[in-house]
């Protein structure tokens, strides 16, 4: 009787580990699967920043009105959002699963969209650069 008990006892902790070790990777999976949108819209956004610092910026020509990429965010289905601000300068914002980097933190030293605050992220750029202003969580 004591031996069945002991078994059953063993049984429950080892079904409780069971479930618990589940419920760790399944929440690994989550996190992995965040990252991996974050890291395609980083990859997106800078490819939408590449083709505008090469079809205009680096040509001298003023900047398009509206986004001639069709790139769109990977959950919603919407096109990123471009702003242009004048001539040379404008905004790229995304919706951010998680934070990443410096600006995580909510740091302006950072301007690129490696490094990124959670939920929506705005980042100033400027066609004659090849690399970005500022974030700009404002826009």
């Amino acid at each position: 009787m004591i031996l069945q008990r002991a078994a059953a006892i063993v049984a429950v902790v080892v079904v409780v580990g069971v479930v618990a070790a589940a419920f760790a990777v399944l929440g690994t999976h989550g996190n992995a699967r965040a990252e991996a949108l974050d890291r395609k819209r980083v990859f997106d956004l800078g490819l939408i920043a590449q083709r505008l610092y090469d079809d205009y910026g680096s040509a001298g020509q003023p900047l398009p009105l509206e986004l001639p990429d069709s790139r769109r965010d990977p959950v919603s289905g919407k096109p990123y959002e471009y702003r242009r601000l004048d001539a040379a300068r404008y905004v790229l914002c995304a919706d951010f699963e998680r934070s990443a980097g410096p600006a995580s933190e909510g740091s302006n030293q950072i301007g690129t969209f490696w490094h990124h605050s959670a939920g929506r992220y705005c980042c100033r750029l400027d066609a004659r650069r090849q690399s970005p202003l500022q974030p700009d969580v404002s826009f």
